[in-house]
């Protein structure tokens, strides 16, 4: 990230043409994912007119925004893969292709780092979430 004090007030031979509009631009894409995430994350318990309300949008405008990311979301829960070149590659991090696999390597992990969890074979899975 590019903090502003970095951003020169005159002009700077050194540097190449729009390397400091780039450079700002990453985190404005970055915050952009951040939020298309928890807005995919906040449908799965809430209504568009709560996340409009958070958004200070109307119900309408959340739902136009974020519409074709929730949708592609769902797509990717059915199928998880897609073809690149001939290949099937993940769309989805593997603890989501393989969620039996992941609770038993966090119910192992919680059990052995967690004096709370000392006996409890599934400290993770056996609640239905972390």
């Amino acid at each position: 990230m590019l903090p502003l004090h970095l951003v020169p007030a005159h002009h700077d031979e050194s540097q190449q043409p729009g390397e400091f509009v780039a450079e700002a631009l990453y985190p404005v894409e970055q915050a952009r994912e951040v939020l298309q995430r928890a807005v995919i994350y906040e449908r799965q318990r809430h209504r568009w007119e709560t996340i409009g309300e958070s958004l200070g949008v109307t119900r309408q405008t959340a739902h136009e925004r974020f519409k074709d990311a929730e949708t592609g979301r769902q797509r990717d829960l059915i199928q998880p893969h897609e073809q690149v070149r001939g290949r099937a590659c993940p769309v989805l991090h593997e603890a989501a292709l393989h969620p039996t696999a992941t609770g038993r390597r966090l119910d192992a992990w919680a059990t052995a780092h967690s004096r709370n969890h000392a006996g409890d074979e599934h400290p993770v899975t056996a609640t239905g979430h972390p």
